[in-house]
């Protein structure tokens, strides 16, 4: 069974603190690395992030394989 990971409340809140940058990392089918730069990701509950992502390799890879890394830069 697959392990989901929980935020806390205090992560959350953390999370949602506005104006913030963030970062989502990703790779291609081949390992080329890809990051996407957007800003004030809102976090909406324990499991849930909200961000807008165009159509570009970022939003290719995710469709293909859903790992991914975020950063608060």
């Amino acid at each position: 069974m697959k392990k989901e990971a929980y935020m806390t409340t205090k992560l959350i809140e953390f999370f949602n603190k506005q104006p913030r940058l963030g970062g989502l990392s990703t790779s291609s089918k081949d390992g080329k690395p890809d990051i996407a730069y957007f800003l004030s990701p809102h976090m909406i509950d324990e499991k849930t992030v909200v961000m807008a992502l165009g159509n570009n390799r970022t939003f290719a890879n995710l469709l293909r394989e859903s790992l991914c890394r975020l950063y608060d830069l």
